[in-house]
């Protein structure tokens, strides 16, 4: 996966999205990655943590640095940041064109094919 920056706060931070993305995000949250539906701000900061991570181990950001200046523009970088993660992760799933065409074909309505039975 290619890396990317976000910026908080005013600063650049390399991210990344792969295995040990969902493992860090699961260290740091204590939640599986793949039940969570990211609609808390604290679950979308701890996946952005968790891509800082990725890409920079060694990283200076913190919870504090996250929240900035504790005002709105707090809240929007990390929404920023929370969307091009996830854009990332969306790549990293993402079912290759080649695969797909050989899948079988699903029914549009499988329920629709069943007759009841009497």
């Amino acid at each position: 996966m290619k890396e990317k920056k976000i910026t908080l706060s005013g600063k650049e931070y390399p991210v990344d999205f792969n295995m040990k993305t969902i493992l860090n995000f699961e260290e740091i949250s204590g939640t599986t990655f793949f039940v969570e539906t990211f609609t808390t701000l604290k679950s979308r900061i701890a996946l952005v943590m968790a891509s800082v991570l990725t890409a920079d181990e060694n990283t200076d950001l913190t919870l504090e640095v996250m929240m900035g200046g504790k005002d709105v523009q707090a809240v929007r970088d990390v929404i920023q940041a929370y969307l091009s993660v996830n854009a990332m992760a969306s790549k990293f799933f993402e079912i290759p064109e080649a695969e797909k065409q050989n899948q079988p074909e699903q029914p549009e309505d499988a329920e629709a094919d069943e007759k009841p039975k009497n």
